[in-house]
């Protein structure tokens, strides 16, 4: 139960953070914020196709982190360019992983680390084998950890943590 409650908590902060880049679009680019609209809906049919279970493939949890990223691609526009990389040695079909365990360092790294800059920047995924482990990577060239101008209270990696703990 405490781990169906961290992972619908996930939900919302991830529906709040796109909503935003929609309405940083509308008065803008109405035409690009159509198509962010028809692209976040198909982000949370993934989303809630995932809700069901603590876990799905990593395949999956990828296809969340590109259709969100696919969401900031249209705020950011050629400003963020984006590198998702998986070692050739890993079945993401088979293994399993927490639902929305990597989108949210992927979403901090851009809200936390390239939101304001005005030259934007660049977001790395990479996931590797680690003998009988699996290692993600997210980094990002932005400010730096503690230098955000958005302020957060840690809850998103604290969720993850709590989630990757129980399961």
């Amino acid at each position: 139960a405490q781990l169906a409650a961290l992972t619908a908590e996930m939900n919302p902060h991830l529906l709040f953070n796109a909503l935003n880049t929609v309405a940083s679009l509308i008065h803008g680019d109405p035409d690009r914020a159509e198509e962010v609209v028809l692209q976040l809906s198909a982000l949370y049919r993934g989303v809630l196709r995932s809700s069901g279970s603590a876990t799905h493939s990593l395949h999956d949890e990828l296809r969340l982190c590109e259709a969100y990223l696919e969401v900031e691609r249209a705020r950011f526009g050629e400003r963020l360019a984006v590198s998702v990389e998986v070692d050739a040695a890993i079945d993401k079909g088979q293994i399993q992983v927490p639902v929305l365990i990597l989108q949210p360092f992927v979403e901090n790294a851009i809200k936390h680390g390239l939101s304001h800059r005005a030259r934007g920047g660049s977001v790395r995924l990479e996931v590797l084998r680690n003998g009988e482990r699996i290692d993600a990577l997210i980094e990002d060239d932005g400010v730096g950890v503690g230098h955000s101008l958005e302020t957060g209270a840690g809850k998103a990696i604290g969720n993850c943590r709590e989630r990757l703990a129980l399961t």
